[in-house]
């Protein structure tokens, strides 16, 4: 009494194997998402890039130009546009004073980012930075 016709039970499988479709796409969709490069990380490069030595390394990245300093222990990592400037208007190393300079205004900042000479008033921005599986990570959010 209670049979269902060959349709209605064809129907309801179709409507089952939708819903369980559904929640796998939903699932592969949800680890994709979480999966996802963080967008306020950015890739540096790999660590074997950036090897221990006096002079920065100066990175070029999609949005910005990067200092980074290895000194074996971890990194430093500095923001190469000069402060208070927009960008593309970058500071340069001078490796004999182990300094930064401004070729435009020669204001002069030590290597860690603190302005040395007028008319910078402000330091160089410093970003956090982590290395994982083999690669470098830069935490972009300004604190």
């Amino acid at each position: 009494m209670n049979e269902l016709s060959d349709r209605t039970r064809a129907i309801i499988f179709i409507l089952l194997m939708l819903v369980v479709s559904g929640a796998a796409i939903a699932a592969i969709v949800g680890v994709a998402w979480f999966l996802r490069p963080d967008p306020f990380f950015a890739r540096a490069g790999m660590e074997v890039d950036f090897p221990a030595q006096s002079a920065p390394h100066y990175v070029e990245m999609s949005r910005i130009h990067l200092f980074i300093f290895a000194d074996g222990e971890g990194y430093q990592i500095l923001d190469a546009t000069v402060p208070g400037e927009r960008r593309g208007n970058d500071l340069a190393w001078d490796d004999a004073a182990g300094e930064f300079y401004d070729p435009q205004s020669g204001a002069r900042f030590a290597a860690d980012g603190t302005p040395m000479t007028d008319p910078s008033q402000e330091g160089m921005t410093a970003y956090p930075a982590y290395a994982q599986d083999g690669e470098l990570w830069v935490d972009m959010r300004q604190e």
